[in-house]
């Protein structure tokens, strides 16, 4: 899968964003230790400045998805990062499986040694 192919598959944009995603709370996240740990008088989320904090968190994010557009020619489409591949798409098995017939004694196989 090549750089537009993957602009065009819905795993791909997933992955991205989901990666975003985590990107976006990693940094609220880090942001609020940094702040609280160096800033006595922020020890409170009150405290924080959370309009600043959610700007920087969105920027990350924003910055997160765009790498992973910038990869996806140097990964052949396999995933949004370098080490990561998309999962194979899910095939749909029309076989069900039948239940076991009424009569059929559950503990038949009891004893059996494995294999045989």
């Amino acid at each position: 899968m090549g750089f537009r192919t993957a602009l065009l598959d819905a795993r791909f944009w997933g992955a991205s964003f989901e990666r975003a995603i985590l990107t976006i709370i990693q940094t609220m996240a880090a942001q609020v230790a940094v702040f609280t740990a160096t800033d006595v008088e922020k020890l409170g989320l009150t405290g924080l400045s959370w309009g600043v904090m959610t700007s920087v968190a969105m920027f990350a994010g924003i910055s997160s998805l765009l790498t992973s557009l910038g990869k996806a020619g140097a990964t052949k489409g396999r995933g949004p990062g370098l080490v990561e591949e998309l999962l194979p798409r899910r095939s749909v098995d029309p076989v069900i499986a039948s239940p076991a017939p009424a009569d059929a004694d559950p503990t038949a196989d009891i004893g059996r040694p494995v294999g045989k």
